[in-house]
């Protein structure tokens, strides 16, 4: 599985990076790369989100069924 980067820096936390890490999913599901898409949205989901993030997430991951 890709290592999305969630715990490479000691300094950063998950909720730091969970911005640019939906934001990676989305540009990767544009591109048609589904399947980096969903390997960094199975990382994001291995932990906590806040309810707007997952919504987004889920939004994300419903254009990407859909098309």
């Amino acid at each position: 599985m890709v290592d999305a980067g969630l715990a490479r820096h000691p300094d950063s936390t998950v909720p730091d990076r969970i911005p640019v890490l939906l934001y990676l999913v989305e540009l990767l599901a544009g591109t048609g790369d589904t399947a980096r898409a969903a390997q960094v949205a199975a990382e994001l989901r291995a932990h906590p989100l806040d309810a707007a993030s997952a919504a987004t997430l889920s939004e994300i991951e419903l254009d990407v069924t859909v098309r």
